[in-house]
């Protein structure tokens, strides 16, 4: 117990928000500084062999002609790094992932083993941007708003 809630009893209530989509209501927890530090390095942390993986998946079945480059151990597409590109995917995911798990789940439970697939195999990648955005909204009301000044 901390001191904190030693002294104001269980204020875990004050940590949750709720947003809607398609009639649907979510609570989700909103996650301390050091929990936001903690997804962001499991979000950022990636090896060279799952970032290889992507790669080879991403370029697989390309050719070089309008639009797409073999240079240098790379393929550009368009101006962009296939490598780069397959590492903005891999966290892409891992944010939208991170994010689902501070959903409280409805009939209790935990979200501990939840899956990048288990989202995909439910919700179309709209569907997960959509939701990313509530839960980001939820948590931290403003927040974009802010970051376009």
């Amino acid at each position: 117990m901390t001191k904190l809630s030693s002294i104001l009893g269980d204020t875990s209530a004050i940590r949750t928000r709720t947003f809607q989509i398609g009639g649907i209501d979510f609570r989700v927890r909103v996650p301390l500084s050091s929990e936001i530090d903690a997804m962001n390095q499991r979000i950022d942390l990636i090896s060279k062999e799952e970032a290889e993986d992507r790669y080879k998946k991403a370029i697989e079945g390309l050719s070089e002609g309008e639009g797409v480059k073999f240079v240098d151990g790379d393929v550009l597409v368009g101006e962009r790094s296939a490598r780069d590109i397959a590492v903005t995917a891999i966290k892409a995911e891992r944010r939208i992932l991170e994010f689902v798990k501070l959903i409280v789940p409805s009939g209790g439970g935990t979200m501990d083993d939840l899956t990048y697939a288990d989202i995909e195999s439910e919700w179309p990648f709209a569907i997960q941007l959509e939701i990313l955005n509530k839960i980001v909204e939820a948590i931290q009301p403003g927040f974009e708003g802010q970051r376009k000044n």
